[in-house]
């Protein structure tokens, strides 16, 4: 990786310092209840917020920047169906990824990456897989993860969530 000295940044701001997202530096500032979510050393979060305060996008910042800083890291980010997964996976995660030049040219060029919808690989070899409920977990069932994120919880059945 592009050398940068990160190692007393917090999480939150390695995001804003390798981050960007339509065109402009990544910024929590005006969300700045997120910056807790990002520095957070519990093993479960759980987000429970209104519509439009940027979520989503804040949820795929802290993904992009755990697999670029923590090498070999599975990730799994799960919705309720597969075309608000792919809408996740191209309209907020490929952003970061394709539109941050340390993330891209640093993770994202190199024989070992990966770069489809429903499978990010960077060469330090942290992967995003990305999947949906639907109505059973057999799509998630069996996939390794480290870190699992649920987005849209509220439209997809507990039992396969449980079932996961």
């Amino acid at each position: 990786m592009q050398h940068l000295s990160l190692e007393h940044l917090a999480i939150s701001d390695i995001a804003e310092t390798i981050l960007e997202f339509e065109g402009k530096p990544y910024s929590l500032e005006q969300y700045p209840m997120f910056k807790a979510i990002f520095n957070s050393n519990y093993p479960e979060v759980v987000m429970r917020t209104g519509r439009q305060v940027s979520k989503t996008v804040s949820m795929a910042a802290l993904i992009v920047t755990e697999g670029s800083i923590t090498p070999h890291l599975p990730m799994i980010y799960t919705n309720a169906s597969g075309s608000q997964t792919t809408s996740f996976s191209t309209s907020k995660l490929d952003p970061f990824l394709l539109h941050s030049p340390i993330v891209y040219h640093n993770l994202l060029k190199g024989k070992n990456a990966i770069n489809n919808v429903f499978a990010k690989r960077f060469t330090n070899w942290s992967e995003i897989k990305l999947s949906y409920f639907s109505e059973t977990a057999d799509r998630v069932r069996g996939s390794t993860g480290f870190h699992m994120y649920f987005d849209e919880v509220q439209d997809v059945l507990m039992d396969a969530i449980i079932d996961a």
